[in-house]
C-alpha cells in the first residue's frame, strides 16, 4: 500500500506508513478533478466551492 501526498513535503504525516510515499504535484492534482457539475441519468452533482 502506498500514500499520496497532495501536501508540500514538510506537511508530510509521520503517521502514515506505506510501501511507498509519492509526492503529488498541485498542478498534477489541479489536472486531474472532475468537472465542477456532473449529470447523470440520476441528477447533477455540484462541487462544493470550497473544494
Amino acid at each position: 500500500m502506498g500514500v499520496v501526498n497532495p501536501h508540500p513535503p514538510k506537511r508530510r504525516s509521520l503517521v502514515l506508513k506505506g510501501t511507498f510515499f509519492k509526492q503529488l504535484r498541485q498542478s498534477a492534482l489541479a489536472a486531474s478533478q472532475f468537472l465542477p457539475t456532473l449529470t447523470d441519468d440520476q441528477g447533477t452533482i455540484v462541487k462544493p466551492a470550497n473544494w
